[in-house]
Formats: C-alpha cells, sequence, structure tokens
C-alpha cells in the first residue's frame, strides 16, 4: 500500500491549542497510511511553533500549509492544500474536531468499495458542549472522547453535549437501518471525503467565497449537480466537535444556498466551475 494513499486536510486559523489536541487524535489511527495537511488561513507564530514541534514527534507527514493573513481565505488556503497532497483520497476535518481512533479506516473502507466512481461521503459528528469542553486537555482527551465514556454520557444526559449517540460506530447493517443512520442530507465540511480525482474535476473550492459559511455548500451543490454518487452516513467516521463560539455567517449566504439547493437547475459554470 502507497505511504501517502490518504490526504487529510485540516483547517486552521490561530487555534493552536486547540489544533493541538486535533493532531494528537491522527497519532492514535488505527490506520496510519495517511499524511496531514494543516490548511492555515494565515495564523500567528504560535500555531507554526507548535505544529513544528509535533513534526518532529508524529508518525505521518505533517505538511503546514500557510498564507498571509489578509481576511477569510479558506477556499484558497484549502485549494493550495490540495495541490500540495500526494493523496488518492482527501479527507477533510476543522481544525476544532477530534477523531476517533477508527475515523481515518472508516473514510479508506468507502474508498476501497467506490474508487472506481465519482463520490462524495458526507459524515457527521458530536457536537461537544462547552462546560464538557473546557475539561479537556492534551492529557485526557483520548480516554474523555471515545464510546462509553462517563464524563460524555454525562454531559449528553444534562443536555450540554448535543448528539452524543453518535460516539458509536456502528457497522451492523440492522441497526443502521432502524436508525436511518444512512440518511444525511447535506455536507459539514468538518468530515467528508472525495476522491482526488472529482475534486480536481470540479475545481476544488470556490475561490469567489471569500466570507465565512457556504464553501462547503458550494462544494456540496456542484457534486450534486454533476450526479455524483453522494453516500452520507451517521454513526460512522466518529468526529467530535468542540464548542467554541459561532462566529455569524455573511448575510443571506445560508438564505441562498437553500434557494440553490432547491433548484436543481443551479450551476456555477460562468467562472470555470463544475
Amino acid at each position: 500500500m502507497h505511504s501517502k494513499l490518504i490526504s487529510i486536510i485540516v483547517s486552521t486559523y490561530n487555534q493552536p491549542d486547540v489544533l493541538e489536541l486535533v493532531i494528537r487524535s491522527f497519532q492514535q489511527q488505527k490506520l496510519q497510511n495517511f499524511e496531514l495537511l494543516i490548511a492555515d488561513d494565515g495564523s500567528k507564530d504560535d500555531t507554526r511553533e507548535m505544529i513544528a514541534r509535533y513534526q518532529k514527534m508524529v508518525p505521518f507527514p505533517l505538511i503546514h500549509v500557510w498564507h498571509e493573513d489578509i481576511g477569510y481565505r479558506k477556499t484558497i488556503i484549502h485549494n493550495e492544500a490540495i495541490r500540495r497532497s500526494q493523496g488518492e483520497l482527501l479527507i477533510f476535518i476543522d481544525g476544532d474536531c477530534v477523531v476517533a481512533p477508527e475515523f481515518v479506516a472508516d473514510h479508506f473502507a468507502l474508498y476501497e468499495v467506490h474508487k472506481t466512481e465519482d463520490y462524495l461521503f458526507m459524515g457527521r459528528r458530536v457536537e461537544v458542549g462547552p462546560k464538557l469542553t473546557s475539561t479537556l486537555t492534551k492529557e485526557n482527551i483520548s480516554s474523555v472522547l471515545r464510546p462509553w465514556s462517563v464524563p460524555l454520557i454525562l454531559s449528553g444526559l444534562k443536555k450540554d453535549t448535543e448528539n452524543v449517540l453518535r460516539m458509536f460506530s456502528i457497522k451492523n447493517e440492522i441497526l443502521r437501518f432502524l436508525l436511518k443512520a444512512d440518511k444525511v442530507p447535506d455536507l459539514l465540511g468538518s468530515n467528508f471525503s472525495i476522491p482526488k480525482k472529482l475534486m480536481e474535476k470540479v475545481n476544488g473550492f470556490n475561490e469567489e467565497l471569500k466570507f465565512y459559511w457556504g464553501e462547503d455548500a458550494d462544494l456540496f451543490l456542484r457534486c450534486r449537480n454533476r450526479k455524483v454518487n453522494i453516500i452520507g452516513k451517521k454513526y460512522y467516521a466518529v468526529e467530535y466537535h468542540l464548542f467554541h463560539p459561532r462566529r455569524a455567517p455573511q448575510p443571506d449566504a445560508e438564505a441562498n444556498y437553500r434557494e440553490r439547493l432547491n433548484d436543481w437547475t443551479y450551476i456555477t459554470a460562468k467562472k470555470g466551475l463544475a
């Protein structure tokens, strides 16, 4: 198996302490056949210094892809990370999401089945609440964010953490059917994968989008309109999103997305986007 068959692209911006937790979760992966690229939208030196420390510690290639901070340019730094990537499969997560030990293996298992076709896989996540997030450290994160974790279960019962049952990776097809676990309506940028060849066919992320929110939705719509095989799964490729205050999206961004979501004639070919 090629040593760089999988490329994981993690977005970040000035959250080195949280990003460190993310990197540590990749040290625990059962499948280590990947490279990890940090798509950094202009973070300060403390992020660069933390990544440099881990480049000497981790067993996989850790690549820091950075550009100057002159505004929100996530799509541009993502496309640069894609160009730098060496893998056949691209997995995308956000820099505030910790992944379970089978995360990479689950994404790769789908690729092994579907790699002869154009497909997009969309996963989901556990929304870790503010109280539990505040207790997490690099020493305890692997014991707290795992199935049957007492602190995680209690956080869910107290309504601090949302979708806590998604801590379980369920492979039984009967259970998945009963839980409607294969019904996912759209894409979360924090947990999806796509063959690199397909990403190149659709010309990557839309660099016209220079505001918070919508770049992942735009990619989803373009893939849908190409009639690619869109696969959605809950209780699979388990991921934990750490709490932070939400940034307000660009006015009308979500409304525009919802309109396009229901308009099957929507395309963006005028700018060379698929």
